[in-house]
C-alpha cells in the first residue's frame, strides 16, 4: 500500500495534479512518520473500498489520499510542524540559475556536452528544476522542466567528453544496424555517468522527434 502511495506521488504532475495538490501530497508524505503513513495507507484503502461496484478503483483512492493529505498539512501548519517547503516559490537565485541554464540548453550544438558549460553546480541546477516542478510559473511550460532535468545528465566531466561522445556514436551505430548484442553490451560496460549521458542524450534526441512530428502542418 506504501508502494502504491509513493508511485502515486511520482506520478501525480502526469495525472493533472495542481501544484497545491502536489506539495501538500509530498508535504504529508514526506513527514516520515509511522502515523501519517499510516493515515495515507488508510485512506488509500478507503478509497480503494468506496465503491464496491468498481473495486481497486485508483481514482478514488487518489481522491481520499489527497483529502487525507489536506488535512494531515492542515494540523501540521496549526502546528508549526509541517514538513518540507510551505510553497513552491523560487528564490531569485534559483530563477536566475533555470534562466541561465535555459540559455546554455538552447546555444547546445551537441547531444554531449561539456559539465564546465553548465553555468552553476549540476547539484544546485538539479536542485532548482525539481523545485520548479512545483512552481505554477513552469508547470505552465508543460513538460519543458522534464525536458531541462533529462538534458542535464548530458553534461559529462571535460575530461569524460571524448570518450562520452564515442560512446554514443557507437551505440547509435549498433541501435541502426539492429545489433542488440553490441548496444547491450555498449551501455553494460561503459561507467555510470557515461551510460546515463548516452540513454539521456538518446531520449531527447527521440522526443525531439516526436515533437517535431506533431507540429501543424506535417503529415
Amino acid at each position: 500500500m506504501t508502494k502504491l502511495i509513493s508511485d502515486g506521488i511520482a506520478r501525480a504532475p502526469r495525472a493533472g495534479l495542481t501544484a497545491r495538490q502536489f506539495a501538500r501530497l509530498h508535504t504529508a508524505y514526506s513527514s516520515d512518520t509511522d502515523s501519517v503513513k499510516d493515515r495515507l495507507t488508510a485512506a488509500c484503502q478507503r478509497g480503494l473500498n468506496r465503491d464496491p461496484a468498481v473495486p481497486n478503483n485508483l481514482s478514488n483512492a487518489m481522491d481520499e489520499v489527497l483529502r487525507e493529505a489536506r488535512s494531515i498539512t492542515t494540523e501540521q501548519r496549526s502546528a508549526g510542524t509541517e514538513a518540507g517547503p510551505k510553497d513552491a516559490a523560487l528564490s531569485n537565485h534559483e530563477h536566475d540559475i533555470i534562466g541561465q541554464y535555459s540559455v546554455v540548453m538552447e546555444k547546445r550544438q551537441a547531444p554531449i556536452s561539456r559539465e564546465s558549460e553548465l553555468p552553476a553546480p549540476r547539484a544546485q541546477i538539479r536542485a532548482a528544476l525539481l523545485k520548479a516542478q512545483l512552481a505554477p510559473i513552469y508547470r505552465l511550460g508543460g513538460n519543458a522542466v522534464d525536458i531541462g532535468l533529462k538534458v542535464l545528465d548530458t553534461f559529462v566531466p571535460d575530461a569524460d567528453y571524448e570518450d562520452t561522445q564515442t560512446l554514443l556514436a557507437r551505440v547509435r551505430d549498433a541501435a541502426k544496424n539492429d545489433d542488440a548484442d553490441s548496444y547491450g553490451c555498449l551501455l553494460t560496460q561503459a561507467p555510470e555517468h557515461q551510460r546515463r549521458a548516452v540513454m539521456a542524450a538518446l531520449d531527447v534526441a527521440t522526443n525531439a522527434t516526436i515533437e517535431r512530428s506533431r507540429r501543424p502542418g506535417r503529415i
